[in-house]
C-alpha cells in the first residue's frame, strides 16, 4: 500500500541522515537559529520607554507586557491575517478584540506615557515649590542638624506640604489600580494576538 523505501541514492542518504543526525543540528534549521539569534531576536522584548538601567520587576512586567501589545499593533497586525471585523470577529465580553486591543494601545502610549508624567512633574514641581522648602540647614536647631529630617518652618507649612505630598501618593495609587485593571484585560486579549 505505501512504501516507504527511497526511489533514488539521493533521497536515501537524506533518510539516513535525518535519522541519525538530530534535528536541532540540520543545516536549515541551524541557519534558521542563527538568523533568529543574530538579526531577528522574536524571543527578546526591547522596552523603548524604560531607560537601560535597573528598574523594579513590577515595572518591568507592565512594561514589557505593554511593549509586546505596541510591537503586535505596529508591525504584526494587518487586516489580512485576522479577520478582526465582521461576522467571526473575536469578542472579548461583547467587545471586539481589536478595538480592545487598540483601546489598551492608546491608553498605555497617551495616557499612561505621556499624560501621567506630565501631571506627576507638576504635582512634584508644586511639592518641591519656592514656597514648599524647608529651613536651611545652617539655620537648623543643633539637635536636629544631625538627622536626616525634614524641618518646617511652621505648623501650616508641614499641612501644605503633607497635603501635597497625600494628593501624589493619592495620583500614584490611583495609577497603580488603573495598570492593574490594564493588565488584567491585556492578559485577556493575549489568546487573538497572534498572525
Amino acid at each position: 500500500m505505501f512504501d516507504d523505501k527511497p526511489k533514488d541514492l539521493i533521497t536515501w542518504i537524506k533518510y539516513k541522515y535525518w535519522e541519525i543526525w538530530p534535528y536541532c543540528l540540520r543545516p536549515g534549521v541551524m541557519w534558521y537559529n542563527f538568523k533568529c539569534w543574530a538579526w531577528h531576536r522574536y524571543g527578546t522584548i526591547r522596552c523603548r520607554k524604560l531607560p537601560h538601567t535597573w528598574c523594579d520587576r513590577r515595572t518591568l512586567l507592565l512594561y514589557t507586557s505593554f511593549q509586546i501589545l505596541t510591537d503586535f499593533i505596529d508591525e504584526e497586525c494587518s487586516p489580512g491575517h485576522t479577520v478582526w471585523y465582521g461576522e467571526y470577529a473575536p469578542e472579548i465580553d461583547g467587545k471586539n478584540a481589536m478595538d480592545e486591543m487598540k483601546e489598551l494601545y492608546h491608553w498605555w502610549n497617551t495616557i499612561y506615557l505621556k499624560e501621567y508624567p506630565a501631571k506627576m512633574d507638576e504635582l512634584w514641581d508644586k511639592v518641591d515649590g519656592p514656597e514648599m522648602k524647608c529651613v536651611p540647614y545652617e539655620d537648623m536647631p543643633d539637635c536636629v542638624a544631625g538627622h536626616l529630617e525634614m524641618v518646617y518652618r511652621d505648623d501650616e507649612h508641614r499641612d501644605a506640604y503633607k497635603a501635597r505630598t497625600n494628593i501624589l501618593r493619592e495620583t500614584e495609587q490611583l495609577m497603580d489600580e488603573k495598570c492593574e485593571e490594564m493588565l488584567k484585560r491585556l492578559a485577556a486579549v493575549r489568546l487573538w494576538m497572534w498572525t
